[in-house]
């Protein structure tokens, strides 16, 4: 292997990620992707399933993948537009949230339906993801 081979592999990671949008730069929800998880016990309180749709119903596109903390890192970095999820353990809620705000985003937890809702994201998202959870 030539020596400067994997310099062009950084470099063309390097360019991937200034392709991304940060945390920082989204300023609607409109086309954007939001990662969450509703457990399906969830969707027998009409309370908790209530509150659930009046956010993700004006998201593009909602995922459900799993680890909190991973998913957090996929929004710090760009890759998800915002993230929610209520009852989270705090082992699973504290490292992600670091993440996002450390890249510039906003991370909070908010009570409706019943449930504490963790929400991250940019400042902007997150306060329009609070004002559609309580209605």
């Amino acid at each position: 292997i030539p020596l400067g081979a994997g310099l062009e592999l950084v470099e063309e990671v390097e360019d991937d990620l200034r392709e991304r949008q940060p945390v920082t730069d989204l300023d609607t929800v409109a086309g954007e992707v939001l990662q969450s998880l509703l457990h399906p016990t969830s969707l027998l309180d009409p309370d908790i399933c209530a509150a659930w749709q009046r956010v993700t119903e004006n998201f593009a596109t909602v995922r459900m993948l799993g680890a909190g903390s991973v998913d957090l890192a996929c929004v710090a970095e760009g890759t998800w537009g915002a993230w929610m999820q209520h009852s989270v353990a705090d082992w699973d809620w504290f490292p992600g949230k670091a993440l996002v705000e450390a890249a510039g985003g906003a991370a909070r937890k908010v009570e409706a339906g019943g449930v504490e809702w963790c929400l991250a994201g940019n400042k902007l998202v997150v306060d329009q993801m609070e004002e559609w959870l309580r209605g």
